[in-house]
């Protein structure tokens, strides 16, 4: 069921929330926060950054992470104040965030960029180091950790022609064997420790042992749809071309929970009872689940 909350002021890239309950939503007008559960959004200020892109968004806790043009943007404090934290030239796009799940002890998090592979950081995000011996491809387009990091080290990198996977913590890379050949990968994410991966070509692979083997999820009627997002919830959902579908609990049986006629969702945000999605678009709405 469809809510009234949506704005219309750019393409929605990527949609995260803080400890406190702060919504963001990476934008290509800038980044945007919620403190009503997205009944309404206001452009977050940044100092000494005007008229700026969000491409990325991913926290923990009350720490920010924002990617944009050439930079990460970092705030400590829920977006109220920010820094901003140069990447190596030439300038890279920030595509994707992800944050170890032990980021607030550890420090551990990585970026994937449209053109310069991976970047690393080791201490929350003061500096961030690229990484990519190994890394054929550095048009990435998603980036997941482990949740065993601390013990695994193992980081996953989905890119324009493959899959790539890292057992020392992104200091070099192996590309995976994957049976469905070079298609374009989209999503990745974790779900009781069994990694999800999706791809443009509307498979979705899964895989219990980080990716040494794997099995696909038989999507039905929805088979062939590009998958944008996978997110973890009570169950998994899968946000298609054109549908955001909910898989049963041993990951098979997909079903449709809405319809989406005349936009691309990208983005997928989980909030108290649904969803909120970002649309190519440029809409934001909420779903009740």
């Amino acid at each position: 069921m469809m809510a009234n909350e949506r704005i219309d002021v750019g393409v929605v890239y990527a949609l995260a929330s803080s400890e406190a309950g702060r919504l963001y939503a990476a934008r290509a007008t800038g980044l945007y926060g919620s403190d009503d559960n997205g009944a309404s959004w206001q452009l977050v200020p940044v100092a000494d950054v005007a008229n700026y892109v969000a491409t990325a968004v991913a926290t923990s806790g009350n720490t920010v992470f924002a990617g944009t043009h050439g930079a990460i943007m970092r705030s400590e404090d829920d977006g109220q104040s920010w820094s901003l934290i140069g990447l190596a030239k030439p300038a890279p796009l920030v595509t994707a965030l992800a944050l170890s799940p032990t980021f607030d002890a550890a420090g551990v998090a990585v970026a994937g960029t449209a053109e310069d592979g991976v970047f690393v950081t080791g201490d929350g995000g003061l500096t961030w180091v690229p990484w990519n011996y190994g890394l054929i491809d550095l048009d990435v387009h998603a980036v997941a950790i482990s949740p065993n990091f601390s013990g695994d080290q193992t980081i996953f990198a989905a890119t324009e022609t493959g899959l790539y996977r890292s057992a020392n913590g992104g200091r070099s890379w192996q590309r995976l064997v994957l049976s469905t050949g070079q298609a374009p990968w989209l999503a990745l994410a974790f779900f009781d420790g069994t990694l999800l991966v999706g791809s443009e070509n509307g498979d979705l692979l899964q895989s219990d042992d980080l990716g040494e083997s794997w099995q696909a999820v038989d999507l039905g009627q929805w088979q062939g749809k590009a998958i944008n997002q996978i997110v973890a919830m009570d169950a998994v959902y899968v946000l298609a071309e054109d549908a955001l579908l909910r898989l049963g609990p041993d990951l098979t049986e997909a079903t449709r929970v809405e319809a989406f006629l005349q936009q691309t969702p990208l983005a997928m945000l989980p909030r108290p009872g649904g969803v909120i999605v970002g649309f190519a678009e440029g809409d934001l709405m909420a779903f009740n689940l």
